[in-house]
């Protein structure tokens, strides 16, 4: 099957699928690495690779740095709504 569309709509459906591609990827990375189980096209020298990297202390600090990041951004969302609703609220009372 071919597909086929606009000149002009290239650049985009380019980037959509990129977009895609990668996110899939990044899943595929991601359960390999909860699994511990070597995926059927990763060859042996690359997954041994990337078992060293995710086992290393500098990967560790960098996932635990970015796991207070994620919770800090959320308590300020938080807080952030939290203000807006308020704000509201005090204009009907």
């Amino acid at each position: 099957m071919k597909f086929q569309w606009r000149p002009e709509h290239k650049a985009q459906i380019k980037k959509k699928i990129h977009n895609k591609a990668s996110h899939r990827l990044s899943k595929m990375f991601r359960d390999a690495k909860i699994t511990r189980k070597c995926p059927y096209w990763i060859g042996d020298f690359i997954w041994n690779r990337l078992l060293e990297h995710w086992n290393s202390p500098s990967y560790h600090n960098k996932c635990a740095i970015a796991q207070k990041n994620r919770a800090l951004e959320k308590l300020i969302f938080a807080r952030d709504l939290a203000s807006l609703l308020m704000k509201g609220l005090g204009e009907h009372m």
